[in-house]
């Protein structure tokens, strides 16, 4: 993950959901600034880059957008299972795409990727407040239990859109950095206990012993 260059930090991200939750419409707005308000279904994948200082870290996120569509939906797994971080979207006017975020999405990801990926979740459209059918508790009830972060955006008015993926890249950064940490003492307590063993066998091998040809005993180091 840890690179040098351009950036210091190079993570894939991955969105995922349902169609027409408007995952395509978060990822040109986040990368281009720009909206509209055609639908046009994603065939298969499709992706950006983006740059952005983070602290004293440069990151380079590679964002990819994937059809939400069952039918790619094989296509779409080959592409999440190679992914730093997740963000499952769906539409706050929509309450059957945030039972499939919660349900479907969800466990798909847990099944298919290692536990160290990062999950954000994403209520999408948060503009069209008085279409809401996702309540608030609902979500929170929902990552009450799991222990994952959500956020509401909108891609039209660009709300929360840039926090959404500088929140992703501090986790990244953070989980990069705890297994960093992780691996090194890890890697340390294995040299003292290495060292450890080996100063006990030292002691094991030095033995008494009775010379030929005299009644006295002196100590001479020999290996078993």
């Amino acid at each position: 993950l840890q690179t040098q260059g351009e950036y210091h930090y190079l993570f894939k991200v991955v969105l995922v959901g349902n169609s027409c939750v408007g995952k395509s419409s978060i990822v040109v707005r986040y990368a281009d600034d720009e909206f509209s308000e055609v639908f046009l279904a994603t065939i298969g994948v499709d992706f950006r880059f983006k740059s952005f200082p983070l602290g004293s870290n440069k990151i380079k996120l590679q964002i990819w957008d994937t059809a939400g569509h069952e039918r790619f939906r094989t296509i779409t797994s080959s592409y999440y299972r190679g992914a730093h971080a997740l963000l499952i979207v769906f539409d706050l006017t929509d309450k059957q795409s945030f039972e499939d975020a919660t349900n479907y999405w969800y466990n798909e990801i847990r099944s298919s990727c290692p536990p160290e990926t990062q999950i954000l979740l994403v209520g999408n459209k948060s503009d069209l407040n008085d279409s809401r059918t996702v309540p608030a508790e609902l979500v929170q009830a929902f990552f009450k239990n799991i222990r994952n972060l959500d956020i509401e955006t909108s891609a039209k008015t660009a709300e929360h859109i840039e926090e959404a993926f500088q929140k992703v890249a501090a986790m990244l950064v953070d989980a990069y950095n705890q297994s960093i940490a992780a691996k090194d003492t890890k890697l340390r307590k294995s040299k003292k206990s290495a060292a450890t063993e080996s100063t006990i066998e030292g002691e094991e091998t030095t033995k008494l012993h009775k010379p030929e040809g005299n009644n006295r005993y002196k100590y001479c180091c020999y290996s078993n």
